[in-house]
């Protein structure tokens, strides 16, 4: 398989976050993130967004998700899909968004 083949097969979708809650049962601070994906429906994430954002914060924000990797149990909550972010510093994490607001559900190519 060609590195191209390989990260086609990742399904990345735009995403927009309706609700966020602080997820009280996880070791290291965490959101339970529920997003949108359009025709896709609603899918939830356990996200490290707790040092940089607010839970009021990332409501209506635009998020970039891989949307194929299966469901995880962490920390007590289902993670349906994997809210992509860039680490900035200790304990701070910055979520990826598109420059524009796009559809959700949109695929990342």
């Amino acid at each position: 398989m060609t590195p191209i083949e390989a990260f086609e097969l990742l399904d990345l979708r735009t995403g927009r976050i309706t609700q966020v809650e602080l997820n009280r049962e996880a070791i290291k601070p965490a959101y339970k993130i529920w997003i949108d994906f359009g025709e896709l429906g609603v899918k939830t994430t356990s996200g490290q967004y707790t040092g940089l954002y607010q839970p009021e914060e990332l409501i209506n924000k635009m998020v970039v998700c891989a949307v194929n990797l299966g469901k995880r149990r962490i920390a007590g909550f289902t993670s349906e899909v994997l809210m992509l972010g860039v680490p900035q510093g200790p304990g701070e994490v910055v979520y990826l968004s598109t420059e524009r607001s796009v559809s959700p559900g949109t695929r990342v190519f």
